[in-house]
């Protein structure tokens, strides 16, 4: 079941909890007035959903569309290529939180990224007295924004990243992990790319991604002179 399933589902149960409850000698009107709000709310909630898989859809589809065409002049648009790049970056920074190594986040990021994921570990070693890690899994990878100019210093792109997160601890004896299953998760961030000589590096993450994010993308080509 994706994200917009579970939220659907979810506004399904708060509207029918309080609803079974007014059926019954404890109904009050504060329980009526959480039942009708309810009741408004489930059809926002689906045309919220349906108009976001539209917009991103339409993303989608516009950005294969330019990539096919940039990638006839410039191997870096080949669209597999990136999403091998995406899927390469996304589980070398699952491995660097593992193995608490920074180092290894060199070649997939750029270098202001690179200093804060830096000091976020740095932070993390210092404060997590659990010693706690976190396990991350990529569903889904869509692009949603390409530029390519004709200066090929400046071209980026955006992907809608899609996965499932979810803690765990090593056990002291054999190092196994002992999955936390209370704190799986699913969750959509936008990363932005940009072009290095050696190729894509990660250099934006959006952890809180809204409509408004998506409908402000607006890819671009540019026809070199």
């Amino acid at each position: 079941m994706n994200k917009i399933s579970l939220s659907i589902a979810a506004t399904v149960l708060m509207t029918l909890s309080p609803w079974a409850y007014a059926q019954s000698d404890g109904a009050s009107l504060v329980t009526v007035i959480i039942v009708l709000i309810g009741i408004v709310m489930l059809p926002v909630a689906i045309l919220y959903s349906i108009f976001l898989t539209l917009v991103v859809r339409k993303k989608t589809a516009e950005c294969e569309h330019l990539m096919e065409r940039a990638s006839g002049r410039d191997k870096f648009w080949d669209f597999q290529s990136m999403k091998g790049r995406i899927e390469l970056t996304f589980y070398a920074i699952q491995e660097a939180w593992d193995q608490r190594n920074k180092t290894m986040l060199r070649a997939y990021m750029s270098e202001h990224l690179y200093r804060r994921f830096k000091m976020e570990m740095l932070e993390k070693v210092v404060l997590d007295k659990r010693k706690t890690f976190e396990q991350a899994h990529l569903e889904e990878a869509k692009i949603v924004e390409v530029l390519d100019f004709a200066d090929d210093a400046k071209d980026t792109f955006w992907v809608l990243i899609s996965g499932t997160r979810v803690e765990y601890s090593l056990h002291p004896s054999d190092g196994s992990r002992k999955f936390n299953e209370a704190t799986r998760h699913g969750f959509e961030e936008l990363w932005r790319f940009v072009r290095a000589e050696h190729g894509w590096v990660l250099d934006e993450i959006d952890h809180n991604v809204s409509l408004g994010d998506l409908t402000r993308l607006n890819s671009q080509y540019e026809e070199v002179a």
